[in-house]
């Protein structure tokens, strides 16, 4: 039984975590991952979670607090806040390639 250590930055997407997830051949047979990340990243996660609670009225919304235990759920959360959030900022670029390449 083996376990990996997969480290979280500030922007990581969802593409990044499953190609770090997606080397180990046995997950499903008891190979287990653990998530480290710095002190800055872990309350970028707890910002996206209370805001997220507070959005959808499942939570107070409240300040990112030091005492919110990060869970699993809690860093999907962060990551598909950032794979959206990179989608949408290359929606410009991408009109922007798609006119050109009408009119060239």
């Amino acid at each position: 039984k083996a376990s990996a250590l997969v480290t979280l930055g500030q922007s990581v997407c969802k593409d990044e975590l499953m190609q770090a997830v997606g080397r180990l051949r046995q997950l499903t047979r008891g190979q287990t991952v653990l998530f480290a990340a710095p002190r800055f990243v872990l309350h970028a996660v707890r910002t996206i979670v209370t805001e997220d609670a507070g959005a959808t009225g499942s939570g107070a919304a409240t300040a990112a607090s030091p005492a919110l235990e990060v869970t699993v759920e809690h860093v999907l959360a962060f990551v598909m806040h950032n794979t959206a959030r990179r989608g949408v900022a290359g929606l410009k670029l991408w009109a922007q390639q798609g006119v050109q390449w009408r009119f060239s």
